[in-house]
Formats: structure tokens, sequence, C-alpha cells
């Protein structure tokens, strides 16, 4: 119910107004309780990136080729990194990197979840959710490669929507004719 002066302002009113605010500067301000921690993962990528970089790939000792870098791709970024910003920047850069791919995540999921539930306030639930989810926050500013993956789900996913891939149906006989493919 209004008030019946319209100078007077509810509380509530003001609270939902200004939530928006209040949850980004959370999502802003949260991820500094994490920062300065070194994770396991991200040093290796680092030492398996550095000796890459000396023309030894995939070898985390010197001279000893191992299967121990399961994110190629990655090892690939902070070698450019390393490259761009020296070895000693590098993994600052790196959690400059992960930070901005958990905002773009974020960001991504706000405004596919804005689409499909508009004037509602379950865009921005989601984003709390996800943002204030430990792992999720703690995977971007520790130079991990997770927040990478998690930008790329939203991107195919904001593509799916966007060519409406997701409401289109396999026709019958085509499920009959990879059934029998299946079953040979």
């Amino acid at each position: 119910m209004r008030p019946s002066n319209p100078r007077t302002v509810v509380p509530m009113d003001r609270m939902l107004r200004s939530f928006p605010l209040l949850v980004v500067a959370v999502l802003v301000v949260f991820p500094w309780l994490f920062m300065g921690y070194a994770a396991g993962d991200a040093v290796i990528h680092l030492v398996f990136a550095e000796n890459a970089l000396a023309g030894d790939w995939f070898a985390f000792n010197p001279g000893e080729p191992s299967a121990g870098e399961t994110s190629p791709g990655y090892m690939v970024l902070v070698m450019g990194l390393m490259h761009v910003f020296g070895q000693g920047q590098a993994p600052v850069a790196m959690v400059v990197v992960g930070y901005a791919a958990w905002l773009g995540m974020l960001a991504g999921w706000y405004r596919l979840l804005e689409r499909m539930y508009p004037a509602t306030a379950w865009p921005w639930v989601a984003v709390v959710a996800i943002g204030l989810m430990p792992g999720s926050v703690l995977n971007s500013v520790l130079g991990m490669e997770n927040v990478l993956l998690g930008l790329g789900v939203v991107g195919i996913f904001a593509w799916l929507c966007r060519y409406k891939a997701l409401e289109r149906r396999l026709p019958l006989r085509d499920w009959k004719r990879y059934r029998r493919l299946r079953h040979r």
C-alpha cells in the first residue's frame, strides 16, 4: 500500500530499489576476501608454462615429460600471459583473467535469466547464489581455469537460447534412426 503523501518513502521500496547496487557491491568486494592465496593447481600451470616457454613442453621437471598438465589450453594461455607480462607478473595476470571471466559469467547468467524471467527477482537471486558460492569466487581469484569453463558454458547456453536451438525437437523418425545405429 502506498502512503498518502507522495514525498514519504516506504523503507521497503527504498530497499528494493537499492538491492541491485548492494548485490553488485557484495560481488565486487567478496572476492577480495580470497585474494593473496596461491592454489596448487595454479602453481602447477605456471611451472608447466614456464618449462614450455623454455622449449620443454609437458614437463614439470625440465627434461622429464609428464602427463600432469590437465588443461593444455590453459597452459598456452598462461604461456601467453608470461610472454606479455613477464614471469613475475603472470600470476597476477592469471587472477585478473579469472576475475574478469567470473564477472562475465555472472553477467551472462543475469542477462539470460532476465530474458527468461522478466520483471522478477530470479536473475538477482541466481547471481547472488552463484556469486557467493565460495568455490565459484575462490577459483576466480586463484588463477584457476575452472571459471573460464563456466564462462564458456554461459556463452554456449546464450548461443543456444539466441538461436532457439533448445526449442527445436528432433523428429521421431530421426530418433528411430539413431536408436538403430546405436544398437548395431
